[in-house]
């Protein structure tokens, strides 16, 4: 949806890029789950062209979340957005991948209900969980500097 140069709310902008990448898997007509864990495998484990062919081909559509990231967030320093988009970008990239870390640890036992290959579950927890991230305090550097409203951290936002 085009924000026409409105700031839209970050969880807004959230659901916009990850939101819409995870509903992309009940779409079987274009690959479903298993497009998504092909696209999370390349994010994780990326060769060098295919970095190179991500950052030229979605240069655009990436620079413009960036920028509603910056509009959203004024009180928190660009840098720290990058980081944590960065952050979120993974742990996407990772929970699509299908790499099944919940059966790694074995003393973690799910429910089949919560298994990776519930969507339905999934993406509201994530969306949670990138949301959090996002809104987290800012952090405090042990060389004495600061990040811009280091104890306040993002504005809040109710969605």
């Amino acid at each position: 949806v085009e924000a026409a140069g409105k700031t839209l709310k970050p969880s807004q902008i959230v659901d916009g890029f990850f939101g819409t990448l995870l509903r992309m898997a009940g779409d079987e007509r274009r690959g479903g789950m298993t497009f998504l864990r092909l696209l999370g495998r390349t994010l994780t484990e990326p060769s060098e062209f295919i970095r190179a062919f991500l950052a030229h081909e979605y240069k655009e559509v990436m620079d413009r979340y960036k920028e509603a990231l910056f509009k959203a967030l004024p009180d928190v320093p660009k840098a720290e957005i990058v980081w944590r988009f960065h952050f979120m970008l993974g742990a996407t990239s990772y929970a699509i991948a299908g790499t099944d870390a919940l059966r790694l640890v074995t003393d973690w036992q799910i429910e089949d209900e919560d298994s990776v290959d519930r969507l339905d579950r999934l993406v509201p927890r994530l969306m949670s969980f990138l949301l959090g991230g996002l809104r987290a305090q800012l952090p405090q550097f042990s060389d004495g500097a600061a990040t811009t409203e280091a104890n306040s951290g993002p504005r809040a936002d109710s969605k």
